[in-house]
């Protein structure tokens, strides 16, 4: 009946959300041929629903080189839900891994999310997290250390180690 419709879909019986929408993605490798192993993209989407309009854009680069790869990118997520208290999410997010041999290789990833809300104060979600994985044929150990502060947008921080063990047969 379309009840477990995702954010941009709507269902059977249930919902008679009307309107249409379009979205823009521009990937562009080795901009101007400076500088091979660069990527950078940008994407719009605009989709407009009888009551309301929800727009999101964002834009990021990556750049590998060796056994290393940095990246960054934004995006923003405007009017998510006309009847809700929240203007906006904005976030920022950026990564760096090596891989220091074959086997070995370490990254680290941070996010921040702000959510901005209509005559409230804003409140940030932040998220870091530092990984390490070590392959051996069909072996893998992976250990990722992650620590988030105002989970779900809310006061409470929540700190974790993942420890993992894989086989492939």
């Amino acid at each position: 009946d379309g009840t477990a419709a995702n954010d941009k879909a709507s269902g059977g019986a249930t919902h008679t959300v009307q309107g249409h929408g379009y979205d823009v993605v521009l990937m562009y490798d080795n901009p101007l041929g400076m500088m091979e192993g660069l990527n950078i993209f940008g994407g719009y989407s605009w989709i407009d629903q009888v009551s309301d309009a929800r727009e999101s854009y964002g834009w990021g680069a990556k750049y590998a080189v060796g056994g290393l790869t940095v990246g960054y990118q934004a995006t923003t997520d405007s009017n998510p839900a006309a009847d809700s208290i929240i203007d906006a999410y904005d976030n920022q997010a950026y990564g760096v891994s090596f891989n220091i041999n074959d086997n070995l290789s370490v990254s680290y990833g941070a996010h921040k999310s702000t959510q901005e809300k209509n005559g409230l104060a804003n409140v940030d979600l932040e998220t870091k997290s530092a990984q390490i994985a070590y392959t051996l044929g069909g072996a893998a150990i992976k250990i990722a250390e992650t620590d988030v502060e105002n989970k779900a947008y809310g006061a409470s921080d929540i700190n974790g180690t993942l420890i993992g063990v894989t086989l492939a047969f």
